[in-house]
C-alpha cells in the first residue's frame, strides 16, 4: 500500500508540474517547434510516434545522468540507489502514460492529438530538469544563458535540494 501511495504521490507531483502556466507555455512552444506535423492528424501509430517516444526516453536518460552526477556531488543528499530507482520507475510510468494516450486517441478517434500534447509536455518537463541540473553543475558555458533565465524556479529548487543543509527539527 505504501508503494502505491508513493507512486501516486510521484505521479501527482508530475501532473502538478505540467499544470503550471509556465509549463503550458513551454508545451505549446514544443508543439510549435514540431509545427504540428501531419502525423498528429493521422489515426493510429506511425513511425513519428516511435520517434517522439525515443526523444522522450533520450531526454529522460540525460535527466537521469545529470541528476546522478549532481547527487554524487551533493554534500546533502544521500547516495542511495532508491532515489535512482524511484526516478526510473517514474520515467517508465511516464512512457506508459504516453502509450496510454496513444490508446485514448484511438478510442476517442482524436487522431494523435492527446499523445502529441502529453508527450511534448513530458519532453519539455524533463528538458527543464536536464537544463537545471546542467546549470547547478556549473556546465553553463556550453549553453546559451537565456535558457537558464527561463528556469529560475527549477534551479532554485535543485540548489535547495542538493546543496542546502536540512533543518533539524
Amino acid at each position: 500500500m505504501i508503494v502505491l501511495q508513493t507512486l501516486c504521490d510521484m505521479l501527482l507531483a508530475q501532473f502538478h508540474k505540467l499544470s503550471q502556466p509556465k509549463m503550458l507555455i513551454e508545451t505549446a512552444a514544443v508543439a510549435i517547434a514540431f509545427k504540428i506535423p501531419g502525423w498528429v492528424f493521422h489515426q493510429g501509430p506511425t513511425v513519428d510516434h516511435a520517434v517522439m517516444v525515443v526523444v522522450l526516453v533520450i531526454v529522460m536518460c540525460c535527466d537521469w545522468l545529470t541528476g546522478s552526477v549532481l547527487a554524487h556531488r551533493s554534500p546533502v543528499m544521500l547516495h542511495n540507489s532508491h532515489y535512482g530507482n524511484e526516478a526510473l520507475i517514474r520515467d517508465a510510468i511516464i512512457v506508459f502514460i504516453c502509450f496510454g494516450f496513444m490508446g485514448m486517441d484511438f478510442v476517442l478517434k482524436s487522431k494523435s492529438f492527446l499523445f502529441a500534447v502529453f508527450t511534448a509536455a513530458f519532453i519539455a518537463q524533463n528538458m527543464n530538469s536536464v537544463l537545471s541540473n546542467v546549470y547547478v553543475l556549473g556546465w553553463t558555458k556550453y549553453f546559451p544563458m537565456w535558457l537558464f533565465s527561463l528556469l529560475k524556479d527549477e534551479i532554485i529548487s535543485k540548489v535547495k535540494k542538493y546543496y542546502q543543509q536540512k533543518e533539524n527539527n
